[in-house]
């Protein structure tokens, strides 16, 4: 609740403000199937009305060898945008902030983390993921 008063008229104004979530977030641990073309997914469900716009997605990913991975974002509308593609060679986990311009893209209703493991004798989960809306 905001309130204000004016100074000349000793008028009181009360207004009602929240502002919307831009913020959506995923931390329920996922198992990376060991080389299956299926992958794991993780949702989050937006109710952020409109255009996607400008957007962050953080991933919190624990994986033996890193250069095994696709990592694809799939919006609700069937988009798909790979965010990282089998780099990182044999380094541990991923975490990191992928900015993408998602602009035409309704934002409202199921966003989808794919998670590919390509190779054999690796193994992960998704840890965390989140999307916010700029």
């Amino acid at each position: 609740m905001l309130t204000g008063y004016s100074a000349f008229s000793d008028v009181e104004l009360i207004a009602d403000y929240s502002l919307a979530s831009n913020f959506y977030e995923n931390d329920t641990n996922h198992p990376i199937p060991d080389k299956d073309n299926n992958g794991a997914q993780s949702s989050i469900t937006v109710n952020h009305i409109g255009d996607a716009g400008n957007i962050n997605v953080e991933v919190n990913i624990s994986h033996t060898y890193t250069g095994d991975l696709i990592l694809e974002l799939h919006s609700p509308t069937g988009e798909k945008h790979i965010l990282q593609k089998k780099s990182g060679g044999g380094t541990d986990d991923i975490a990191k902030v992928y900015s993408i311009d998602m602009t035409g893209i309704e934002a409202q209703g199921d966003w989808i983390l794919n998670v590919i493991d390509t190779v054999k004798n690796d193994i992960g989960t998704i840890e965390h993921w989140s999307i916010t809306f700029l």
